[in-house]
């Protein structure tokens, strides 16, 4: 009888504090409910979703990645193959290639082609350090780069189109390629402040006009071996910047800088 008697009296207790209880301290509590919600969902609409990788062996499979890929996503070679249609990228994705010790042959033989055009911010980046190969060639220009980074163990052109050029950086555009370069009347082209190209091979021009190197109006071009070129120069030189770490060769003019360039050789 005692024990019916204290638990009567406790729930009698407990319905007189929460009577007596205001009204602001209830909503108080229930505030503070609501907002931690808040501040969970937040923090879970913040998160950002891991990098993806996408294994390509063939042509059909690397079209596939280069559509879907999204910006910080790789790509990583499991075969060697050729891909005969251009890569460009200029959505503003930057998607780096892993060559994984196999080769990417890029071939573009149509009127006009280019064979990896990058820009509008965007980027392909390569590593290669487990080996392998990113080759490129265009009928018109191996590799353009406006405003986006381009990378690549080489550059080539694929007709005796005496216009083309091997790598082309403009508007901003940065070209990395580790080996050699072979263009028509330029093999490399640099123009405009912010125009980056670095060569770590060769650079050849077969074309009978221009040069095989030209930098023009702050562009920046860097060459680790060696010039050769068919034109009347070997370097041109506009206001702008050149290094080249090996020899330049040209049966006219080897050197041409002018407008306070700076060219080293």
């Amino acid at each position: 009888m005692n024990r019916k008697i204290k638990r009567v009296a406790m729930l009698l207790a407990l319905i007189t504090m929460f009577t007596m209880m205001p009204v602001g301290a209830m909503g108080a509590m229930n505030s503070e409910a609501e907002s931690g919600g808040e501040q969970e969902q937040a923090t879970y609409s913040n998160i950002v979703p891991l990098s993806r990788n996408f294994n390509v062996g063939d042509a059909t499979s690397l079209a596939t990645a280069l559509t879907n890929a999204a910006s910080g996503d790789t790509i990583t070679l499991v075969a060697s193959f050729t891909r005969t249609t251009g890569i460009v990228i200029n959505d503003g994705r930057r998607i780096t290639l892993v060559t994984n010790g196999h080769t990417l042959d890029v071939v573009v033989t149509t009127t006009g082609s280019t064979g990896l055009n990058i820009s509008g911010g965007s980027a392909l980046l390569l590593n290669n350090t487990r080996g392998g190969a990113f080759n490129v060639s265009g009928r018109n220009t191996g590799i353009r780069a406006a405003n986006g980074t381009a990378q690549a163990t080489s550059a080539t052109i694929n007709n005796n189109n005496a216009s083309s050029i091997g790598a082309y950086a403009s508007a901003g555009g940065t070209i990395h390629v580790t080996g050699n370069v072979i263009g028509g009347n330029r093999g490399v082209y640099a123009t405009g402040e912010g125009a980056i190209i670095n060569v770590g091979g060769n650079v050849t021009s077969f074309g009978a006009l221009l040069s095989a190197v030209d930098s023009r109006n702050g562009g920046r071009i860097t060459i680790g071996g060696n010039v050769v070129s068919g034109g009347s120069r070997g370097i041109w030189a506009t206001g702008s910047f050149v290094s080249v770490g090996g020899s330049v060769t040209c049966a006219n003019d080897g050197v041409y800088a002018s407008d306070n360039s700076e060219v080293i050789v």
